[in-house]
C-alpha cells in the first residue's frame, strides 16, 4: 500500500519485480551478415545458332554462342538453376520431336 496525494493510500493496479534478464549484446558484438546481391541473367539463343536439320550435335554457330554465355556466366557463383530447352521445327511426329529436342538440350548441357 502506498500514500498518495492527500495523504490517501491506494493499491497500484499492477505490481513490478525485479527480474534477471540475458545481457543483450551490442550491434558491434554481433557477426555481420554478408549481403549479396542476386542478380537474374537470362540469355536466349536465336534460331541461326542452333542445329542442324534433324541433328543433335552443335554446329559451329551454336558452339561460339555457347562460348559467349560462358563467358558470361565467367566464375561467378550461381545460386538458382539454369534452365535449357531445347526445340524442333514442325517437321517430324510429336514423339520424334520430343526425342530430338532432348537431345538437344542435352547436347548443350554436356557443352556447357
Amino acid at each position: 500500500m502506498l500514500t498518495g496525494e492527500f495523504g490517501r493510500s491506494f493499491r497500484p493496479a499492477s505490481t513490478y519485480r525485479d527480474v534477471a534478464v540475458e545481457r543483450i549484446p551490442d550491434a558491434s558484438e554481433l557477426p555481420r551478415e554478408e549481403i549479396v546481391d542476386v542478380v537474374e541473367n537470362r540469355v536466349t539463343m536465336d534460331n541461326t545458332a542452333s542445329f542442324d536439320l534433324d541433328s543433335a550435335l552443335l554446329n559451329d554457330g551454336a558452339r561460339a554462342a555457347l562460348d559467349g554465355v560462358i563467358r558470361t556466366m565467367g566464375n561467378v557463383e550461381i545460386a538458382g538453376h539454369i534452365q535449357i530447352l531445347g526445340h524442333t521445327c514442325s517437321l517430324g511426329t510429336d514423339e520424334y520431336n520430343q526425342v530430338l529436342s532432348e537431345k538437344r538440350a542435352r547436347s548443350v548441357y554436356d557443352y556447357l
